[in-house]
Parts: structure tokens; sequence; C-alpha cells
């Protein structure tokens, strides 16, 4: 039972190292952005198709859908700055 969770802690580690040698612009950018910001925009968008299914694009929620648009991508932004924050500090040339 430890020896399957000591390769899963490996396998994770492993894919932290990776992920912070391919640099902060695309852990910012492409794992916060687009990954996290676009899954985060596409559940919202889901749950609201799922409350009104039939509705119209009115300038409103054209306006509204905007917008949440607009904040997913600053979430996504934040969590990319935090978990390149996080890699740093873990793989950091400080970390010796």
């Amino acid at each position: 039972m430890l020896f399957g969770l000591d390769r899963s802690r490996e396998r994770r580690l492993l894919r932290a190292g990776l992920l912070y040698r391919s640099g902060r612009g695309r852990v910012v950018w492409r794992n916060g952005v687009v990954y996290f910001g676009g899954s985060l925009f596409l559940l919202l968008n889901a749950v609201d198709y799922m409350a009104e299914p039939r509705a119209t694009l009115t300038p409103t929620s054209i306006f509204w859908l905007a917008a949440a648009l607009f904040g997913c991508i600053l979430l996504g932004y934040g969590y990319g700055v935090l978990n390149w924050r996080n890699l740093d500090r873990l793989f950091g040339q400080d970390s010796g």
C-alpha cells in the first residue's frame, strides 16, 4: 500500500518538475488561462444552459457572457501565477 503511494508521489513530483522546466509563460498562460480559465468558462456556460436551455441572445446576455469570459481569464491567470510561484518555490534556484 505504501509503495503505491510513494510511486504516485514520485509521478506527481516528476510531472511538476517537467511543468516547471516548460517555463513561466507556459505555466501561467497555457495551464492557467487556457486550461483552468477555459474549463471554468465552459462549466459556467453548461450550468447556464441547463438552467435555461432555450434562452435567446440579447445585448444584456452578451454583455454578461463577455464579463464571465473576462472574469474566467482573470481567475485563470491568478491560478497560473499561484501555480508558478509554488513550482518556483519547490524547484527554483534557491531550493539548493
